[in-house]
C-alpha cells in the first residue's frame, strides 16, 4: 500500500533512488538509434562463461508516458547476478512518439541485443 502511495503521488524518484542506492552504474551504455538519441545500457553477467549467457532486454512500465533506463539498475543488477546478460533500454514516450513508434523502438532495441550479445557475454539465441 505504502509502494502505491508513493508512485500515486509522483515520489517514484525516491524509490528508486533507495531501490538503486549503492548499485554500480551499467558497465557500458551504447546509443542504439542515435537520429532518435535512444541508448540502452548493458549488465554483463557474473558467474558465466564467455558467450553463454541467456539474455534478457528489459523494457521498463510506465504506459509509454514516462521512465527511464537508469531507474532499473536493481533489476539488471539483480539479473547479472543470476547470470543474465540485462539490456535495458530507453524507448520513444507518449506524446512525443505513438502507436507504434515505441514498438519500431523495442524492435531496434532487441535487434541490437541479438547482434551484440556476444560482445558482452550473452549468447543470442537464449
Amino acid at each position: 500500500l505504502a509502494v502505491a502511495a508513493v508512485f500515486t503521488t509522483g515520489c517514484e524518484s525516491l524509490l528508486f533512488g533507495f531501490a538503486n542506492g549503492g548499485l554500480e552504474p551499467p558497465e557500458t551504455t551504447v546509443t542504439y538509434a542515435p537520429e532518435l538519441g535512444l541508448a540502452l545500457d548493458v549488465y554483463r553477467p557474473q558467474r558465466a562463461g564467455a558467450g553463454t549467457s541467456p539474455v534478457v532486454v528489459f523494457f521498463y512500465g510506465g504506459n509509454w508516458q514516462r521512465g527511464e533506463r537508469g531507474q532499473y539498475r536493481f533489476v539488471a543488477r539483480r539479473l547479472a547476478r543470476n547470470g543474465v546478460l540485462a539490456i535495458v533500454a530507453d524507448y520513444r514516450t507518449w506524446p512525443d512518439a505513438e502507436f507504434p513508434g515505441f514498438m519500431d523502438d523495442a524492435a531496434r532495441a532487441v535487434a541490437w541485443a541479438r547482434e551484440h550479445a556476444q560482445e558482452y557475454g550473452g549468447e543470442p539465441r537464449q
